[in-house]
């Protein structure tokens, strides 16, 4: 089972990856929503985990997923606090879950397992 990760933040990955492989999935990394959708095609992926920090994100990809029906995966985003307009736009845009930064890293296992069963 894969999960596509949607940052350019390296550190980022390296926490993921850990977490992903404690649930044995294995993460993809997309440097941007273009790439991330078309990694969310596989169908072996069961989770978009957004980075709100990425440059030039737009958050069209949540809502392109989410209206596909061919597609049955969580969306995750998570953010800094102080970006509290990007973290209500990933709410709006229809992201599963939306968390702080420190939420997400706090609780990383608990949710991707959650999002991988």
């Amino acid at each position: 089972m894969n999960i596509v990760l949607l940052t350019t933040d390296l550190t980022v990955v390296s926490r993921v990856e850990g977490a992903a492989k404690l649930v044995g999935a294995e993460v993809q990394v997309a440097p941007n929503a273009a790439q991330a959708l078309m990694q969310c095609d596989d169908a072996s992926t069961k989770a978009l985990v957004i980075d709100l920090s990425t440059p030039a994100l737009d958050l069209v990809i949540v809502q392109q997923l989410a209206e596909d029906p061919k597609r049955s995966l969580r969306i995750v985003a998570f953010g800094p606090h102080v970006y509290e307009d990007r973290l209500a736009a990933a709410r709006a845009a229809g992201c599963d879950i939306v968390l702080r930064r420190g939420q997400f890293f706090g609780n990383m296992s608990e949710v991707i397992s959650k999002c991988t069963a």
